[in-house]
């Protein structure tokens, strides 16, 4: 475990940040001109929301990202609270789906605890993510390093979930879940603010031959709202695309998909109704 310091009650008021940075954002997008907005060089994106938090923080920074022509499709989550082995899961299964759709390599974007989910994913599946961006996320000892205001809910979901929501840097005892430290073998961008209310920003900050780490002026919860945070996904995502066989990449997404689990099939309550009435005019 990491010997960072710990965040105080006083650290959470910085996050009032948040609606200043949320009106700036909006008032910056409004007098942008996307007449440079991409064509052929879209992407699609999978962006995944923090603990706690659903889709809806996230649709701001969607939508910029639709109107620069990229492609954008959302978790499903509406409360990040589930066992993280479950939600990996369904995560796994919306990236494979939107790979069938698009033929194209995925960028997925996740804030908070959304993006250590971000990185197992490319962890798990490199052919398939080009790139990932991890905003604000606790890498190292994910939950030990939050505000005191979330340890009550996290408290509540270890009760719900074991030890999931406790450490996923070691295996879970419950459901098996293991995030091994080592960096995806993919393009991976880790932007943090050392004025973080919720998780230390020690805890953020990931090391490998294909990962960049950068700085941003921000509260936790405005890192998707920051205009900084909004250039460098921008700059990124302006390099060209190589789509070099989106045939294959659909035919990889296809054999590699989480096989559906075989639910028994339940009785009609009508065939109950009808064999027990066919019982009564027989007696």
């Amino acid at each position: 475990m990491l010997n960072i310091p710990r965040l105080g009650y006083t650290d959470i008021l910085g996050e009032a940040r948040v609606l200043g940075e949320y009106l700036r954002f909006r008032g910056d997008e409004m007098v942008e001109d996307h007449r440079a907005a991409t064509s052929g060089n879209w992407r699609p994106v999978l962006l995944i929301p923090g603990f706690l938090a659903g889709d809806a923080t996230l649709y701001p920074l969607g939508a910029r990202l639709r109107a620069h022509g990229h492609r954008v499709y959302y978790s499903g989550i509406w409360m990040n609270a589930d066992c993280p082995r479950k939600t990996l899961d369904r995560l796994d299964k919306r990236l494979h789906d939107i790979s069938l759709m698009t033929g194209r390599k995925a960028v997925v974007i996740g804030h908070s605890l959304g993006g250590v989910y971000a990185r197992e994913l490319a962890r798990q599946n490199p052919d398939l993510v080009e790139r990932v961006f991890l905003l604000g996320s606790p890498i190292r000892h994910t939950m030990g390093n939050a505000t005191p205001y979330l340890r009550p809910f996290i408290a509540a979901m270890r009760m719900m979930h074991g030890r999931c929501m406790e450490s996923v840097g070691t295996p879970c005892a419950k459901c098996g879940l293991d995030l091994p430290e080592e960096a995806p073998d993919v393009q991976e961008t880790v932007i943090y603010t050392k004025t973080d209310g919720v998780v230390e920003y020690h805890s953020c900050l990931d090391t490998g031959a294909k990962v960049e780490c950068l700085e941003v002026d921000s509260s936790h919860c405005g890192l998707p709202l920051n205009l900084k945070t909004w250039e460098i996904i921008h700059d990124r995502l302006a390099t060209p695309i190589e789509v070099t066989n989106p045939t294959r990449l659909r035919i990889d997404a296809a054999a590699t998909r989480p096989s559906k689990v075989a639910h028994r099939p339940r009785p009609g309550y009508l065939k109950l109704v009808r064999r027990d009435a066919n019982a009564g005019s027989a007696a």
